[in-house]
């Protein structure tokens, strides 16, 4: 499936014995994608644009790596404290930054979002992405401060 609709209001933090674990809600914007067929394509635009893939925002064929892509910006909006296109309003203003701005804003990032945001940006819409790439990233990372995949999320509120 493609989320599409990955935003902030829609990634919940677990409690208790789920401290470690991020829940997304709000599957209205889905669409199925299937190995037989492993993108969808919309004559109108969806989601949130300060969130939405360049490939949503100009109409294309959406695949795997869009949703990958929208989570990478909210991250990325989670670390920084911003976006560079957040108070933009017009959508031809908001993809040209995102296409001139991301790729450096990406050498910001901690090394595996940044790596993954540039692995995303070389694929396109039928490319499955290398979810292990991302996932040995994290797992490197996490050990370089000490921490587990299984370790309690540690987020403080800004």
């Amino acid at each position: 499936f493609s989320y599409s609709s990955a935003l902030e209001a829609n990634l919940l933090l677990g409690l208790g014995s789920d401290a470690n674990r991020i829940f997304l809600i709000d599957f209205g914007l889905s669409k199925a994608i299937t190995d037989d067929c492993c993108y969808f394509k919309s004559d109108h635009f969806f989601g949130t644009e300060c969130y939405a893939s360049i490939s949503m925002h100009n109409l294309q064929p959406i695949g795997r790596k869009d949703d990958l892509l929208s989570l990478l910006y909210v991250l990325t909006e989670l670390l920084t404290g911003s976006l560079p296109w957040k108070t933009v309003q017009s959508r031809t203003d908001i993809v040209k930054m995102k296409i001139e701005r991301f790729p450096i804003l990406c050498k910001s990032l901690p090394a595996p979002l940044g790596m993954f945001g540039e692995h995303l940006n070389e694929l396109n819409y039928m490319d499955k992405p290398d979810y292990q790439l991302l996932i040995d990233g994290f797992t490197e990372w996490l050990k370089s401060k000490k921490l587990s995949p299984d370790s309690p999320l540690d987020l403080k509120l800004k």
